[in-house]
């Protein structure tokens, strides 16, 4: 039995094969990548709403039970930062949960 030497042919074949596969790999985690940015941009916006609407109630509550306030600001300066950061954190768990289930 003869063993084949070196083939010029299948080297050419394996070069393009590994640059094949890594333009595979690259173009599907850019595609994996854009969904879960969009999945995370969808799950802040429902997350921000969601604590937007408690903190909406509780400071109304609050203002008006506890302090007797008649004046009702519940969105000046610093709560708005704090609600887009916890949502963000918060989506950003939520789409990992969901990617595992």
């Amino acid at each position: 039995m003869k063993k084949s030497g070196f083939s010029f042919g299948h080297s050419i074949g394996s070069f393009f094969g590994f640059i094949f596969s890594g333009l595979m790999m690259i173009l599907g985690f850019l595609i994996a990548t854009t969904f879960f940015i969009l999945s995370v941009l969808i799950n802040w916006v429902k997350m921000s709403l969601g604590f937007a609407l408690f903190w909406f109630i509780a400071s109304g509550f609050y203002n008006v039970v506890f302090l007797d306030n008649q004046s009702f600001e519940p969105f000046d300066g610093m709560p708005i930062l704090i609600i887009l950061g916890l949502g963000f954190i918060a989506s950003v768990y939520v789409t990992i949960s969901d990617i595992k289930n």
